[in-house]
């Protein structure tokens, strides 16, 4: 199958999970910009959020529960203070890094992505040859940071701002991509 025919699939996919509100609004139009390249097709992604969950422990994540989440930094520093656990579950607040993949139509594509990531300041780079004969590609930044509730609004807060570094690596990242293939 071409690159294209296989591109159009993925950007069908894109469509239908945006029109079901299955992929973060905030990079929805990245993603487009994206996916204009002749030469990438983005496969999936997460913009970074900061949630609050709760449950019976740390260690079971199939059984915790999100109580709420933000995309967006400004609105997290607006409410995230303002979560009161009760004493039934452990509740924490979680930091998670942006995540983008990509099918490269060419190794020096895949490569060309990965010093856009690297010059982004994504430390979570790599690609390796997908199914489809292409290659996949990987971007994505830092490690989760987990914070038992409750904690002091400034330690919450700090997630926040991390995720506003987060959304800053993203928009550098599509400019530099946006010169990949073209």
């Amino acid at each position: 199958m071409s690159f294209n025919q296989v591109k159009a699939r993925y950007l069908e996919r894109l469509l239908v999970d945006a029109r079901r509100g299955a992929v973060d609004s905030d990079i929805l139009d990245w993603l487009f910009k994206v996916n204009d390249a002749r030469c990438l097709a983005t496969t999936s992604s997460c913009s970074g959020r900061v949630a609050i969950l709760y449950g019976d422990s740390l260690t079971d994540k199939a059984g915790s529960r999100i109580l709420e989440v933000w995309h967006n930094p400004g609105e997290c520093r607006r409410r995230i203070c303002g979560i009161v656990p009760d004493g039934m579950y452990t509740w924490w607040s979680s930091l998670q890094p942006p995540i983008v993949h990509f099918l490269a139509d060419s190794l020096e594509a895949a490569e060309e992505v990965l010093k856009c990531g690297d010059r982004a300041g994504f430390s979570k780079l790599g690609y390796r040859l997908h199914r489809t004969g292409y290659y996949h590609v990987e971007a994505g930044g830092g490690d989760k940071l987990h914070i038992i509730l409750p904690a002091p609004c400034n330690i919450l807060l700090s997630q926040c701002n991390m995720l506003q570094l987060y959304k800053e690596r993203l928009e550098k990242f599509m400019e530099c991509l946006l010169g990949v293939c073209r």
